[in-house]
């Protein structure tokens, strides 16, 4: 019960937030407007970009199993994309929650470890933020003055905004948390024999060990080349989806390759904050770069955010759907003959 109320909390909080920062992204839009850029949008390119992206949840697929290889995992790539894609099915329930869904699911079907699983995925995911900051640096270098005042304004400015408020708010609460630690610290340090044999302490020191193991596949991959391969076609595939769609309006339409870049890398940023599949963080965050650095009208902005959106979340909820139902009807038939 205690688990439930948890749950509905955070879910409460986290779609809360969401709202809040559509509210902000729509407040004072016209949405006459936005609704006659998105009924004369091109949807050719929409349909286009995603296609594109169920072939970039193949690609992260197979990018998963090679960092199983050298654990010695070999799941099957269709497990494997079922698992991936129910994991971002998962995200527009709680954030970040889908990682942990599509370990579990993996889990379930191939019978690998959850705990050596979610070493691969923070593994990956680690590698995949080296890749977005690498993005982020060749974006402002190829048009320095234009997108480093975005990035230094909108994103790196607020940032550390928020973070030098949060740790001057009270200079005497942050020392007592320090002393507290400390002493926790040594506490565990002299009693660590004792907590050693405690039950739960074993079973989170085997957890630790099943996610350092998995974490270290990178450094351990058999295929290194292979997995740097598929990571660039992954990671041109999400530029792709991005690209296609400028040509889904007249005034995006216009824009560069260099551009679709920048709106690309700013979308990244937008889908990483801690909301439902980045619901507002990433209209806000678009709407923002495409008025100030290209100044298209906000309606439009607004509107281009939504095509980007809502039609990836829609298809990601109807293939996550359908891969469920292909793994229960797949567990059903196994159960019905092991019955037999």
């Amino acid at each position: 019960m205690k688990r439930i109320i948890i749950n509905i909390t955070q879910y409460t909080l986290f779609i809360s937030l969401g709202i809040f920062l559509l509210y902000l992204a729509f407040k004072g839009k016209n949405f006459h407007e936005i609704g006659h850029y998105l009924i004369t949008a091109n949807y050719y390119w929409v349909i286009l970009s995603l296609a594109i992206g169920y072939i970039a949840f193949y690609v992260r697929a197979y990018r998963w199993t090679l960092l199983m290889e050298p654990i010695g995992y070999h799941p099957g790539l269709m497990n494997t994309y079922h698992a991936v894609i129910i994991g971002y099915t998962a995200n527009f329930a709680l954030p970040r929650i889908g990682e942990v869904v599509r370990c579990g699911t993996l889990n379930r079907i191939e019978k690998i470890p959850a705990d050596i699983l979610i070493g691969t995925v923070i593994a990956e995911r680690a590698f995949d933020l080296l890749c977005l900051f690498l993005l982020t640096f060749i974006t402002i270098l190829l048009k320095l003055k234009f997108f480093g005042s975005f990035f230094k304004e909108k994103i790196f400015d607020y940032t550390s905004q928020k973070i030098t408020s949060t740790f001057n708010f009270s200079l005497i609460i942050w020392l007592s948390l320090i002393v507290f630690a400390i002493v926790i610290l040594a506490l565990v340090y002299i009693f660590r024999q004792q907590i050693k044999k405690i039950a739960l302490v074993k079973k989170i020191s085997s957890i630790g060990k099943g996610v350092l193991k998995g974490v270290y596949t990178v450094l351990q991959l058999k295929r290194k080349k292979a997995f740097l391969f598929h990571t660039l076609i992954l990671w041109t595939l999400y530029y792709g989806m991005t690209y296609v769609i400028m040509f889904s309006l007249s005034s995006t339409s216009k824009l560069s390759p260099v551009d679709g870049l920048f709106i690309f890398v700013i979308g990244s940023f937008g889908m990483a904050a801690p909301v439902q599949g980045g619901m507002g963080a990433f209209h806000t965050i678009i709407s923002l770069g495409l008025i100030g650095l290209y100044h298209i009208p906000q309606d439009e902005s607004i509107a281009f955010a939504v095509i980007s959106h809502e039609p990836q979340l829609i298809g990601i909820v109807i293939a996550g759907a359908i891969s469920m139902l292909i793994l229960f009807l797949r567990r059903k038939k196994i159960n019905s003959k092991n019955l037999l």
